[in-house]
């Protein structure tokens, strides 16, 4: 019996869909900002090792856009998906 291999994916893109679905597990607003350490925590119940969080999103920033809030004490960082033509829709 013939079976396919599939297709294996590099780390990057692997980690390109895992940030993805990170973000889009933990929004709850509609403008897409979700808070970094719930993107953290969902990526480590996946098993992904980055370090700091922040520095590992660094090799993202293609897809990512952040903010910082200063008004909260820690502050806070913020993510979200950037919008494409195709993501906007």
């Amino acid at each position: 019996m013939f079976h396919k291999t599939p297709k294996v994916m590099s780390n990057k893109a692997l980690f390109e869909d895992l940030i993805g679905e990170a973000i889009q597990h933990s929004t709850n607003t509609p403008d897409g900002w979700t808070n970094l350490a719930e993107v953290g925590a969902y990526l480590r119940k996946k098993g992904i090792r980055y370090g700091k969080l922040s520095l590992f999103l660094n090799d993202y920033q293609y897809m990512l856009e952040t903010r910082m809030d200063d008004s909260v004490s820690p502050p806070a960082m913020y993510v979200r998906l950037i919008k494409t033509p195709a993501t906007s829709q």
